[in-house]
């Protein structure tokens, strides 16, 4: 069974906007935390997903169309 875990507690000692820091793993999936301020450049992977949960403030996120080959 996986371990739970505090965000908040696991958050309160990073005070520096990057790099993400792992804090737990589920399965082959890493969970990363991550402080950060200004833009975040838009970036891309073939072959793994991404979860964004804003704890405080806002975020916006801006996505582009994509066409997959076959689909359709």
């Amino acid at each position: 069974m996986p371990q739970k875990i505090n965000i908040a507690q696991k958050l309160s000692p990073i005070s520096e906007s990057w790099p993400p820091k792992v804090v737990g793993e589920v399965n082959d999936t890493c969970i990363k935390l991550v402080k950060f301020a200004g833009q975040f450049v838009r970036h891309h992977y073939e072959r793994k997903d991404e979860l964004f949960l804003v704890i405080s403030g806002s975020m916006r996120m801006m996505l582009r169309e994509v066409s997959f080959a076959g689909a359709g």
